[in-house]
């Protein structure tokens, strides 16, 4: 039986640190085509012009990019979170059993859902968890 993912924020330390990361460096690309942008002007098609046209013609060009790049932006955070979801999830739900070791009771068997990264540690976790959890019985 397949299980939903409900909830897409589930490591604010490593999502949040993601999400940040993501922020930057779409920043430093919005300022490197701002740059890029302002030079192929200047050097191109305005060698012989102000300053100030070669700005204006920038900033012509330059508008329906960050409209397009700004609306973009909720996409590509939205898909960000999900997709960190996809290897925070398993951690939560490994540190999760860690705990109730760590508490004295026996976990139960971690299940990761579709689409999550690492099922081979939930199945070598699992593994070693019966080992463990029914050997101490005999």
């Amino acid at each position: 039986m397949t299980k939903r993912r409900l909830q897409k924020y589930v490591d604010r330390e490593v999502q949040s640190s993601l999400l940040k990361r993501l922020c930057v460096h779409w920043c430093l690309f919005m300022v490197a085509n701002l740059v890029a942008m302002t030079l192929w002007t200047r050097l191109i098609d305005t060698p012989t012009e102000p300053w100030e046209a070669t700005f204006v013609m920038t900033g012509q060009r330059i508008v329906p990019f960050l409209l397009v790049s700004f609306s973009l932006a909720p996409v590509f955070i939205w898909d960000a979170i999900k997709l960190s979801n996809r290897f925070a999830g398993p951690i939560v739900r490994v540190r999760r059993a860690l705990a109730q070791i760590a508490d004295g009771q026996t976990p139960k068997a971690i299940e990761f859902r579709n689409g999550d990264f690492w099922k081979s540690l939930a199945h070598d976790l699992n593994r070693a968890f019966v080992k463990v959890f029914t050997s101490d019985k005999h």
